[in-house]
C-alpha cells in the first residue's frame, strides 16, 4: 500500500471521459486493496469524474476532509 500518503489531490477535468475509474495497488486473497491508513484529505477538482457513477471511500481511519469541486459526477 501507500502507508505514508496523507493527501490525494486530483486536478480539474481529470478522469472526466470514462464511466469508471479504478486504482488498484495489490490483490490480497482475491480482494483488491489500497491501504491508506494516514490519508487525511481528498480533493477532487472541477469537473473531475464527470461521467463516473460511483466513488467510494472506506476504511480510512485518518480521513478528515473531502472536497468535491463543482460539476464532479455531474452526469451520474
Amino acid at each position: 500500500g501507500l502507508p505514508m500518503l496523507k493527501t490525494i489531490s486530483i486536478d480539474s477535468n481529470c478522469f472526466s471521459r470514462g464511466p469508471s475509474f479504478s486504482l488498484t495497488i495489490r490483490c490480497v486473497n482475491g480482494i483488491d486493496r489500497l491501504d491508506l491508513p494516514q490519508l487525511q484529505s481528498v480533493r477532487l477538482g472541477y469537473q473531475s469524474f464527470q461521467y463516473a457513477t460511483s466513488f467510494t471511500l472506506k476504511n480510512l481511519p485518518s480521513l478528515e476532509s473531502v472536497d468535491v469541486g463543482s460539476y464532479c459526477f455531474s452526469t451520474a
